[in-house]
């Protein structure tokens, strides 16, 4: 059974059986979930990165995943993987790799999705910090190089390569290119080709870093620019730049997970919680119905803010530690509880310890998300992707218009959505009044990119 569910009459997969895509960047995140959606649809995707092989122990801040494993799903989906390892930083490997492409699919390539990107540990460790700030040790031009070498350089690097071998398989490398005609390996290498920026809402706004953001921007313009010369000569490439929202890569979990992680401890639990304190009255009413069974903690706690001292006595004689809430200064509401099973042994127990962590505030992709959205573009009309060339694309958008739900059975709210901004701004109970149909206009972005 498929894990991306269509609708609106379309229940069928795209048949991607014999393009060859390449997808850098394919160890874990988005990359992963590209290569896995594209296997799906029978593909056969070449998978680049830097850790080949599983590694038996991750290690602090090391989200594992290595190609080997992101290669065996992608053969469980029935794709034909292939998994190399290249460091996107060397060049000689990058045109070893498309060399290799080249031998093995007698010149063919239909996809490359530029994804690599080194930095995001960099980035992580470095939040706040203002570029004219430097560490011990650190050069000037380092986080430029950190940030920017395999996700700006590499990406411009790899599309030069990927448009000489989809314009020499299709018949379109010709002198003015520096080559010579060609004619095509087989009818069906006609599907125009195609070349994918992931890129981000960075290429507009402010976002993380100056490197960051002028990276992004760069990205945005290099399919642009691309596309116009490619449309100008008349090739059957189509360059896009593709936006996904806030995603469930391991990154973002992981950073999840070790950021203001909080424990509360509920003494001396009563029968008659208040209901202001939504997380009390849910583990007490659950622990008196079903005790000794475990459930599943769903509830968010609130109004942490009228808490100022190290303990507070509740009505019905609860006493709440909330040292923790008070060392953070931050709204309960920032917090959401991760799934896990809790079991209460009985209505008797002294104490119950809860661990809260930081909310994904406006988490809702998949990285597969991106991947379908990806095979459908593919897959759509050679007229209508040219039409697309040169454009950003938002993922979640082009899902909705597709008629693709995420994984998990939900549509996918757009960054453009009002709903989508109020709650990654703070505004969590002014969201959920809000219908994710109301979207802010494309020209609002243009306004808000504008320079003039």
């Amino acid at each position: 059974m498929s894990l991306l569910i269509f609708s609106m009459g379309s229940n069928k997969l795209p048949n991607l059986k014999g393009c060859v895509c390449l997808v850098t960047g394919a160890s874990r995140g988005i990359g992963r979930g590209v290569s896995l959606a594209l296997g799906e649809c029978g593909a056969t995707v070449y998978l680049t990165g830097r850790t080949l092989k599983p590694k038996g122990d991750v290690k602090e801040g090391n989200m594992g995943g290595s190609l080997e494993e992101t290669a065996a799903e992608v053969t469980a989906r029935g794709g034909v993987a292939i998994p190399v390892a290249v460091d996107h930083t060397d060049d000689g490997q990058v045109v070893n790799l498309f060399s290799r492409i080249r031998r093995e699919q007698k010149g063919r390539l239909d996809l490359l999705v530029n994804n690599a990107f080194a930095a995001a540990g960099y980035i992580s460790s470095h939040r706040g910090v203002s570029y004219w700030k430097l560490e011990a040790g650190e050069s000037v031009s380092s986080a430029w190089d950190i940030v920017n070498r395999v996700g700006l350089r590499n990406h411009y690097i790899c599309a030069t390569l990927a448009t000489r071998m989809m314009l020499e398989c299709r018949g379109e490398l010709t002198s003015d290119s520096d080559g010579g005609e060609n004619e095509p390996n087989d009818a069906d290498s006609q599907r125009p080709g195609l070349i994918i920026n992931i890129s981000s809402l960075g290429g507009l706004r402010y976002l993380f870093n100056v490197p960051y953001g002028v990276g992004k921007a760069a990205m945005d313009r290099m399919a642009a620019d691309m596309a116009h010369e490619l449309r100008e000569k008349k090739k059957s490439i189509a360059v896009l730049s593709l936006w996904p929202g806030i995603v469930k890569t391991e990154h973002m979990l992981q950073s999840a997970q070790d950021l203001n992680s909080l424990s509360t401890t509920i003494e001396k639990l009563g029968d008659d919680p208040p209901c202001l304190f939504y997380l009390l009255y849910f583990l007490i009413l659950r622990m008196l119905l079903i005790p000794g069974r475990p459930f599943l903690i769903i509830v968010v706690l609130e109004f942490i803010d009228f808490f100022l001292a190290d303990s507070y006595p509740l009505r019905g004689g609860i006493d709440v530690d909330i040292i923790p809430w008070v060392v953070f200064k931050s709204p309960a509401e920032n917090y959401v509880s991760f799934p896990s099973e809790v079991t209460l042994p009985s209505p008797a127990l002294n104490a119950v310890t809860v661990s809260l962590h930081r909310r994904l505030t406006g988490v809702r992709e998949s990285p597969e998300l991106t991947g379908f959205v990806i095979a459908r573009l593919l897959d759509e009309p050679k007229g209508q992707l040219l039409s697309r060339s040169g454009r950003v694309v938002f993922v979640a958008d082009s899902a909705l218009q597709m008629g693709i739900r995420d994984i998990d059975g939900k549509w996918p709210l757009s960054v453009r959505s009002l709903r989508f901004l109020l709650e990654a701004t703070g505004w969590t109970r002014l969201s959920r009044l809000m219908p994710g149909f109301v979207r802010v206009p494309y020209s609002v972005f243009t306004w808000i990119g504008s320079k003039f």
